[in-house]
């Protein structure tokens, strides 16, 4: 049996990466082109792979630009939660609080959120790749919720505890913040409002339970 010699890949550890540059690829390609720019031959050009590579992995460009989405999404969420969650037992002081706010501000507030936006956009018209943006933004709901509950320590059947909502809002709040700034790059004031209104409202989640 043949022994794997020191910093030599395996072939599994080989296309993993091969993978990841492609996504990586495929998403600066989002942000730069747009749905439309973004071509296979574009990704490939960009990730140094060859076609058939890409093909092999990702037969439809409908299928490498949600995989490419979908990947980012979940890593830069997976980052996040490592981020906070170390400070179990929640913390509920203010500086908490605003941390939080601001790091998810700043995913928002950046390449991948036009990456989804151009995805949204394209799947107004485009019935198949609809269906494919439905099930991912249902998936990365789900998986951020489960975040802020472990970060919070929250149990599943919490459903009336103003946390069951916070993520949903909070992501809606940032979200039309960063529409808002694309549609008014010269206003900044509107972030610094929204911000600190965010910011001051969102204590009102270490409530024991909503009002009945």
């Amino acid at each position: 049996m043949a022994t794997r010699r020191r910093g030599q890949r395996t072939q599994a550890e080989r296309t993993a990466s091969m993978r990841a540059r492609v996504l990586d690829a495929t998403v600066e390609c989002l942000v730069e082109k747009g749905y439309v720019g973004t071509t296979t031959t574009a990704v490939v050009t960009r990730a140094g792979v060859s076609r058939g590579a890409v093909l092999h992995h990702f037969p439809t460009k409908q299928a490498l630009v949600t995989s490419a989405v979908e990947y980012v999404l979940d890593k830069r969420n997976a980052a996040f939660v490592r981020r906070f969650a170390p400070s179990l037992p929640p913390r509920r002081d203010e500086g908490f609080i605003d941390a939080m706010v601001q790091a998810l501000w700043t995913e928002v507030n950046g390449p991948m959120f036009y990456a989804w936006l151009e995805l949204i956009v394209a799947s107004r018209t485009h019935p198949e790749l609809r269906a494919s943006v439905a099930a991912i933004a249902e998936r990365w709901t789900e998986t951020t919720d489960q975040g802020f509950r472990q970060i919070f320590g929250l149990p599943r059947e919490a459903g009336r505890h103003p946390h069951a909502l916070a993520p949903l809002f909070t992501f809606m709040t940032l979200y039309g913040l960063a529409l808002e700034k694309i549609a008014r790059p010269n206003a900044p004031d509107v972030e610094k409002r929204v911000l600190r209104a965010l910011k001051t409202m969102a204590p009102l989640a270490t409530m024991p339970k909503l009002p009945d």
